[in-house]
């Protein structure tokens, strides 16, 4: 009984020594944030907002700003506001090898710009595609080795940015050797795509073990490079109670992009991993972002894509 009447004097004794803490913020000067991917044959569409304290809580983005597109000291068009901060215009375009700038102004705000070049898109002369290369006990899963030969241009040093959606069709699981399978569903879903390999000396590109989604040419500049990925087939059900995978299109978007565009989508996706840090598995420090935006924050970066699709069909 002694010891009860300790812990609880200790307690109170706990409670009674808080003491609210106060933090006072630095004020921060308001600036804009401006943040717009563009690339050929699509639409400028620009995202505008604005700094902020840690305690405000109300509305960023911005709705009565001026933002217009330029390039060669000529002004192509005016960004108008639609919804939400973002502003586009319906008649403007982005050519591949062309610089461009955008500058946006507001009478409470410091006006920004920033400048970049589309880059010109890769030629990749051969893409396939090697069926059950490798399976995984731990995971159960099966690998497919997909192969694509980059044609690298020799005169400068490029970024690239690959990921992977596999598109599925499962079908029900009565099967009687005559009947076709009936389509019940679909998956269309990002799949992770790691290095095989022959390509290792991408390795330090990334900092999710061998995960890749973008790298530079710098080990291969100006070299007809055939670089080899892997991605996991999709599980579809049963076939006479035992596993099969399904019919699917690998669907592949390659992206040659800008340095201003590598370098922010590098940081990004650090600062992602340090927010799942913890006191058991490490802290990780403050990822500082980037940025090409003059006076202000965010980005205004450009990238070259293409498409493949890959279609795997299971022979039972």
């Amino acid at each position: 009984m002694k010891n009860y009447f300790i812990i609880i004097a200790i307690i109170l004794f706990a409670t009674a020594c808080q003491k609210p803490l106060e933090i006072n913020y630095p004020e921060q000067e308001p600036a804009l944030v401006v943040n717009c991917l563009f690339s050929p044959d699509s639409l400028f569409v620009a995202r505008i907002s604005r700094t902020t304290q840690t305690d405000d809580s109300t509305d960023l983005s911005i709705s009565d700003a001026n933002c217009e597109i330029w390039s060669d000291g000529e002004k192509l068009a005016t960004l108008t506001h639609s919804e939400n901060g973002f502003y586009s215009n319906p008649n403007l375009t982005a050519e591949a090898g062309k610089a461009y700038t955008i500058k946006v102004s507001h009478t409470d705000y410091p006006s920004v710009s920033a400048t970049d070049t589309v880059p010109e898109q890769t030629i990749i002369s051969e893409i396939y595609t090697e069926y059950f290369t490798r399976y995984d006990p731990m995971g159960e899963d099966h690998f497919n080795k997909l192969y694509l030969k980059i044609n690298d241009n020799p005169n400068k040093i490029d970024f690239y940015q690959i990921r992977t959606r596999v598109l599925t069709l499962y079908i029900d699981k009565e099967w009687d050797g005559d009947t076709t399978w009936t389509i019940i569903d679909t998956l269309n879903e990002y799949s992770p795509i790691y290095l095989s390999n022959n390509s290792l000396l991408l390795r330090d590109e990334d900092i999710d073990e061998n995960k890749l989604t973008f790298f530079s040419d710098k080990y291969f500049n100006g070299n007809n490079t055939l670089l080899g990925f892997e991605y996991s087939l999709p599980f579809g059900g049963s076939h006479n109670d035992e596993g099969y995978h399904s019919d699917h299109d690998l669907i592949i978007e390659f992206k040659t992009i800008s340095n201003q565009y590598y370098n922010y989508t590098k940081q990004i996706k650090m600062h992602v991993y340090s927010q799942y840090s913890d006191l058991y598995i490490g802290m990780s420090d403050p990822v500082q972002m980037t940025t090409n935006i003059k006076n202000g924050y965010g980005i205004f970066a450009a990238y070259n894509p293409q498409i493949f699709i890959l279609h795997y069909e299971n022979e039972f």
